[in-house]
């Protein structure tokens, strides 16, 4: 008679089942949620992107367009209402450029984790939360295991959680169902500001073979709205306590 698993191995074997069966297909491409560019949408699977799953953001370099487009997308979605949760370890989240992406931040709730350990119960309740539409922040070098725990968690919540993913920081298992590489298009006169051009290829949750690219331009189709006067008060993460 064989000797039973260990319980951190079964643990890890169900996720690693639960986070291959996260990323199958879910449907017609009508289901998919629109970003708001519509070049965009025609190159992704589903016609936008899926809920309940997570999508990667990566540039080459800082400052190439991941984040803001990323924020971008956010804001398109959060107009069907939702809560968008931050989570901003690194307090580097600016809400005045949100909001002139149209970020609503009378919905927006900022969480700066006090630690590694903190951020990761922020991301993983903020991913169950079903009032949660967006849950966006960056996630550095990780193990597998730790974003297949996210994976379950955007799962149970329903909504969609856009990680940031610094540059140079591998790819890892295919448990992301959508992952996007983002770079800006160099044109002589323009700003930084909205109005900016990018170039987005799809790497994973493609329409298709090979990996499309898309070209988008901030301003454009996704729309800008007023700035929000008030930002709900940033929050420290805090771990749940037992017993």
């Amino acid at each position: 008679m064989r000797a039973p698993l260990p319980p951190d191995l079964l643990q890890d074997l169900r996720d690693r089942i639960r986070g291959i069966e996260g990323v199958r297909d879910r449907g017609p491409r009508a289901d998919g949620v629109p970003t708001g560019f519509a070049a965009l949408d025609r190159v992704l699977a589903d016609g936008g992107l899926r809920k309940g799953t997570l999508v990667e953001w990566q540039s080459a370099a800082d400052g190439r367009g991941a984040a803001t487009l990323a924020l971008a997308v956010s804001a398109y979605v959060l107009r069907s209402g939702g809560t968008f949760v931050v989570i901003d370890e690194a307090r580097e989240f600016y809400p005045v450029g949100a909001a002139q992406l149209g970020v609503p931040l009378d919905r927006t709730v900022v969480v700066r984790p006090d630690g590694q350990r903190a951020a990761l119960w922020a991301w993983e309740e903020s991913l169950r939360a079903p009032g949660v539409a967006v849950t966006f922040g960056r996630l550095g070098a990780t193990t597998d295991r730790v974003v297949r725990r996210l994976q379950l968690a955007v799962e149970a919540g329903g909504g969609l959680g856009f990680l940031v993913r610094p540059p140079g920081v591998p790819a890892g298992e295919a448990v992301a169902a959508t992952r996007l590489t983002v770079e800006s298009i160099p044109t002589p006169g323009a700003s930084l500001g909205p109005g900016r051009r990018l170039r987005v290829r799809v790497t994973r949750g493609q329409a298709g073979v090979g990996q499309p690219v898309a070209e988008v331009e901030l301003g454009d189709e996704s729309g800008l709205v007023p700035v929000v006067p008030k930002l709900a008060d940033p929050v420290a993460a805090r771990r749940r306590r037992t017993g």
